[in-house]
């Protein structure tokens, strides 16, 4: 029952099994209340819904749309689409000038350069890496000066 109305719906099961790209079966159950298509085409629909949410996740984490600034449909779909552009001139932008870089690191370097010159970031790309150290690390052989003692278990009787 519905909790605010308490209008009762019959709802119908879907089970479907798929095969994924490893080989793996798997099976998976889907509650709807679509009774006018078929099974075949409940798991489809479920499939694109599912993919519609994987780009959703993908463009919060990555293009940082984390808040829609307006309910109308124009406006949602204008970010969105500011969004993209955005994401993919940085990305070609960074494939371009330096492909090792990773996303998050390009972006850092950009906020840095961001009122210098153009020339002046590549400048700083070629330059080569002055540290050569690989940080501080553990000494490995040394022998400890105090032999490391370990705590006595606690038993607890009941």
């Amino acid at each position: 029952a519905h909790p605010d109305t308490g209008a009762c719906e019959q709802l119908r099961l879907v089970v479907y099994t798929y095969v994924d790209s490893k080989g793996n079966m798997h099976r998976v159950r889907v509650l709807t209340n679509r009774w006018d298509v078929s099974a075949k085409d409940v798991a489809l629909m479920y499939r694109y819904r599912w993919k519609v949410e994987l780009f959703f996740k993908f463009m919060k984490q990555q293009l940082g749309l984390k808040k829609i600034y307006s309910a109308k449909p124009r406006a949602v779909w204008n970010q969105i689409y500011l969004h993209l552009i955005a994401y993919m001139l940085l990305e070609h932008c960074r494939q371009e000038v330096a492909p090792t870089y990773k996303r998050g690191e390009w972006i850092c370097l950009l906020r840095a350069y961001l009122e210098q010159p153009w020339s002046k970031m590549l400048e700083n790309l070629q330059k080569p890496k002055q540290r050569t150290s690989r940080g501080r690390r553990k000494k490995g052989g040394r022998p400890r000066k105090h032999p490391k003692r370990l705590k006595p278990k606690r038993i607890l009787y009941w």
